[in-house]
């Protein structure tokens, strides 16, 4: 079977800019030259998660989905390159999450999410599923497979 040459960082490391300027779409300008500031001062080479977010939250062009793990309560102590969750009883940071929906969003692979239940906490489960490149009806069509034999959407409470 054939493999696409894909640079897996190099997507990871893109993806995590563009999704960094999506989310700073609202900046104020302050913000946008703090930010623009911040990643001027990083070394050119530095690829860390921090420097990432940096120069994705100053891009000027801003236009532009599924985490490995069941959902966490929500958290917004400190900084998001900061913050961490729980995967498989180890404590990771929450941006490692974006690896690999940055795999099927950046190499135009489409994905489409679906419900699979709860945790024992009662916070929802899913599945992303990718499929090849303009074959979007079989990720939908699969979901919708998943929604019928196994579980659709359920609305959490108070929200019925």
């Amino acid at each position: 079977m054939a493999q696409p040459d894909f640079d897996l960082a190099l997507g990871h490391q893109l993806y995590i800019q563009m999704r960094r300027a999506t989310t700073s779409a609202r900046f104020d300008a302050a913000s946008m030259r703090h930010w623009r500031a911040e990643a001027e001062r990083l070394p050119p080479g530095d690829t860390s998660c921090y420097a990432l977010m940096a120069r994705g939250n100053g891009m000027s062009h801003r236009d532009f989905p599924v985490a490995n793990c069941a959902a966490q309560p929500h958290d917004q102590a400190g900084e998001r390159w900061q913050r961490t969750v729980t995967v498989n009883g180890h404590r990771v940071p929450t941006t490692d999450q974006m690896f690999w929906s940055g795999i099927s969003c950046f190499y135009l692979l489409p994905a489409t999410a679906a419900p699979l239940g709860f945790t024992p906490d009662g916070l929802p489960i899913g599945v992303q599923i990718v499929g090849a490149q303009f074959d979007d009806r079989t990720t939908i069509g699969l979901a919708r497979l998943l929604e019928t034999a196994w579980q659709g959407f359920v609305p959490p409470p108070g929200w019925e």
